[in-house]
């Protein structure tokens, strides 16, 4: 079951740096300290959990899902199991 915004029918965006790595519990700071970026993250997971929070919502990642956090809000990223 995936989120629709009401209004949006497409995605459209440029990919300026992307890779296929692996992460450990440590990811983030393990969900301890908040991060502030000036660029959106784009996530689809091809194994693995984790958790990206603010104040006000939690996402759990599972894979083969895409998940979008935009610029300029502060989150906390936690790895529930390895991921990647």
């Amino acid at each position: 079951m995936g989120t629709r915004v009401p209004g949006v029918t497409a995605l459209q965006f440029q990919l300026v740096e992307g890779a296929c790595d692996h992460y450990g519990l440590p990811w983030g700071g393990a969900g301890r300290i908040r991060i502030r970026d000036d660029f959106s993250r784009l996530y689809l997971l091809g194994g693995g959990r984790g958790v990206v929070s603010s104040d006000s919502m939690e996402v759990e990642l599972r894979p083969g899902w895409l998940f979008l956090f935009p610029c300029g809000q502060t989150f906390r990223y936690q790895c529930l199991e390895p991921m990647s």
